[in-house]
Parts: structure tokens; C-alpha cells; sequence
């Protein structure tokens, strides 16, 4: 194979690899969220608020019987029982429920599982380096 022929060999596969890079069907999707995600993420927010707003009104803190999360799990839970929300509201209810289980489930690990450091007997440990 001589240089001219290599040389329009590696102009073809250039053209051909340009060609396959600028096909529709290759293109990178949207990275614009959906509403459905957008609804999922406001009830999260929302979680709080009627976390706070319960715990204004009631004269002891449900967070001493060990279930955090709690309240928005049956807040939510009411409202798509007694509102049987859909759409837009109905995305914010299943956002409340879910920020309700994450919270219930995050009091069961962090600080439920102690954590200790242990380091071996007779070792100096001096900025990584151990003596």
C-alpha cells in the first residue's frame, strides 16, 4: 500500500466516522427532568414543612417513639386516600410518602450503628506513614 492510498483510505474513515457521530440516532438525549420528577421532588421538599407544622400542634415529639418519618407517611397516605390526587398532585403526594420512608430509614442506620476507629497496638501513625 503506498502513501496515496492510505492517505484516501484515512480521509474515508474520517468521512464515515464524522458521518456516524452526526446521525439523529446517535444524538445525546435531553437532560431536561420530567414533571413527574419535578412533582416527586417538591413533595420531598414539602415533607418538611408538614413535618414542622405537625409537630407545632402536638405537645410531644414522635421522634422519641424511634420512627422519624412518620408524619409525612400518613400525611400522604390521607391524602391519596381521602383526595385520590392525579396528576401534578398526585406526583407531590407519592413525593411526600417517599421523603417520609427515606427519612424513616436514614433514623435506622447513621446513628443507630456506632462507629469506632481502630488502630493496631504499638503503632505510630504520623501523617500516614505508620512507625
Amino acid at each position: 500500500m503506498n502513501y496515496d492510498e492510505l492517505e484516501a483510505k484515512v480521509i474515508d474513515t474520517i468521512d464515515n466516522k464524522t458521518q456516524f457521530a452526526q446521525d439523529a440516532e446517535f444524538a445525546l438525549p435531553s437532560i431536561k427532568p420530567s414533571n413527574e420528577l419535578i412533582g416527586l421532588g417538591i413533595g420531598g421538599g414539602v415533607s418538611g414543612l408538614v413535618s414542622g407544622a405537625f409537630n407545632k400542634f402536638i405537645p410531644f415529639d414522635l421522634g422519641q417513639f424511634g420512627i422519624d418519618g412518620l408524619v409525612p407517611i400518613v400525611a400522604g397516605t390521607l391524602i391519596k386516600l381521602v383526595i385520590k390526587p392525579t396528576n401534578m398532585l398526585g406526583d407531590v403526594t407519592n413525593g411526600l410518602i417517599v421523603a417520609g420512608i427515606s427519612e424513616a430509614v436514614s433514623g435506622f442506620t447513621g446513628a443507630k450503628v456506632e462507629q469506632v476507629r481502630v488502630e493496631p497496638q504499638n503503632t505510630h501513625i504520623q501523617s500516614g506513614v505508620v512507625y
